[in-house]
Formats: C-alpha cells, structure tokens, sequence
C-alpha cells in the first residue's frame, strides 16, 4: 500500500503535479534564504506558501515574519509565478487563530488566502499527531481545503 504524502494529497484532488520543498523547523529568514533556488529550480506557475508557523511557535517578532513573508511573495511574482497564502496560528491558550499579519499582507499584496483551515484543524486534538502537527487525517482534510481554495480564486485552470 502506498503511502501518501502531503503532496500527494493535493496532487490527487488537483490533477497537478506539486513539489512539496517545506523543511521541517524552519523560519521565514531561512525560507527567504532558500526561495529563489527553488523557483529557478523548478519554475512553478503558481507557490502554495504556508509558512511562519515555527517562527511564531518560537515567539519571533511578527513584524520580521511579515517581512519575510512580504518578501517572499514579492520573489514568487517576480518569477512570474503566482501565490496563494496559508495562514497558520499564532500559539495562544484559548482557541486558535490565524495570525493578523497573513490577512494585512494578503489585503496588501493582493494574494489569495486560506484563512482559516489549519488554525481549525489544529484546534481538534483529532486531527493532530502531537501538540503541532496534522495527523494524516488533518492533512487530507487540509489538502481538501486547500483545492478548494484554488478552485474558488480561479488559480486551477485547464491545460
């Protein structure tokens, strides 16, 4: 039996082939540093960018993940691709919820959005592995928001 992976998930519900290139523990500054590589590597028409998680998890300022972030979405478009944002949560102990930057920056640059599906999946312990992660149900369920997400901003078009 296979076993499925994040990317798989999404490529499945989509029909496209998706590079999953995320590194466990890593902050913005170091996606930053990583980001042009990966596009002059793989040239994707379109970046699914969730990132920042592990920056808030460590209490990082928010201001320097905007910016990392902001900067990030300004080197996807400068490679003619486009960018569809994820917001993560910001730790709290009460329920969990996107962070405000993800919103600002995706008003600001114009960027689509998934607002909201991993700070509710993250609230249930029954879709979660440990105290962060997604379990593999978390992950198709979202793999699934996040395809319709693409389907709803108009980024899945046919060949």
């Amino acid at each position: 039996m296979k076993s499925w992976s994040r990317a798989d998930r999404l490529e499945k519900l989509i029909g496209r082939q998706v590079i999953n290139a995320g590194v466990p523990g890593e902050i913005t500054a170091e996606g930053v540093d990583r980001l042009a590589t990966l596009l002059d590597r793989h040239s994707p028409a379109l970046v699914i960018l969730c990132h920042g998680g592990n920056d808030l998890l460590r209490r990082m300022p928010e201001s320097g993940v905007e910016t990392n972030l902001r900067q990030m979405i300004q080197t996807i478009r400068s490679r003619g691709a486009g960018a569809l944002l994820i917001a993560v949560p910001r730790p709290t102990l009460l329920r969990l919820q996107a962070a405000a930057l993800y919103d600002r920056l995706a008003e600001e640059l114009a960027v689509p959005i998934e607002p909201s599906a991993v700070a509710e999946l993250e609230s249930d312990p029954n879709y979660k592995s440990d105290q962060i992660h997604l379990n593999a149900e978390g992950y198709r369920l979202l793999a699934e928001a996040v395809a319709r997400m693409l389907r709803e901003t108009g980024a899945l078009r046919p060949d």
